[in-house]
């Protein structure tokens, strides 16, 4: 499959290796002022690599997530809210570039190539001046490289590999925080004991371990040693 370095997308033209959208003049073949530069975010510029790469072919929508998020845990919206915010930024108001296909995915639809000479040298957008950094931003292929190296195991396993963790983490988030209630309790205990207020009927015996005392008539002994308690 050929490698479309740069096209025309709308009323822009895109470069692979610049996360910019350089507003184009298609009967002039000019670039307008690079004030007018539109900046795509990562992720916009991962699904516009994409979907190019496959173009005329539509992409399903599985591997536009494999693409642009890799293994990350997304929601059911992160795709849909990204198409939106990428149709946006082109102009894509008729929603006649990036194309929903049924059943199927997303495609790229009335993509223009240009050849590297289209324009003159210094209208290109090689340009330092326009580019976000001098190291070319991360290409839809170079993702795909790295998933492939991604032992399929791991690949198939993600979701059940994520639940796991997940459950693994509930479990214990709740058995620590069963043992904060049992220290707090233990404490509560402590504490009632340290200020109680000793029995004022304690009476000393023969035995300095036994303590006498009277409770309704009843004489009773106690047994500190056996915690023994014997009443008549």
């Amino acid at each position: 499959m050929k490698q479309h370095n740069s096209i025309i997308l709308g009323g822009f033209r895109w470069e692979r290796a610049t996360h910019a959208l350089i507003p184009y003049d298609p009967d002039s073949k000019q670039l307008e002022k690079t004030s007018e530069v539109q900046r795509l975010t990562q992720k916009q510029q991962d699904l516009i690599c994409c979907l190019v790469d496959a173009y005329p072919n539509a992409v399903s929508k599985n591997d536009i997530i494999m693409s642009v998020w890799g293994n990350e845990f997304i929601s059911s919206e992160s795709l849909p809210q990204l198409i939106n915010r990428t149709r946006k930024i082109i102009g894509d108001k008729e929603k006649s570039i990036i194309v929903n296909i049924p059943t199927v995915g997303y495609a790229i639809e009335g993509m223009v190539v240009l050849e590297e000479e289209g324009l003159p040298k210094e209208e290109t957008l090689d340009n330092a001046s326009t580019a976000p950094s001098q190291q070319p931003a991360p290409t839809a292929g170079g993702i795909a490289q790295q998933q492939a190296a991604t032992p399929s195991w791991l690949q198939h396993n993600a979701v059940k590999l994520r639940t796991t963790v997940i459950g693994v983490l509930l479990f214990l988030t709740a058995l620590n925080a069963f043992n904060l209630y049992v220290a707090h309790q233990a404490k509560v205990n402590f504490v009632k004991a340290r200020l109680s207020v000793p029995y004022k009927g304690l009476e000393d015996t023969e035995k300095t371990h036994v303590k006498k005392f009277t409770i309704n008539g009843l004489t009773c002994l106690f047994k500190r040693k056996s915690h023994e308690l014997n009443c008549n």
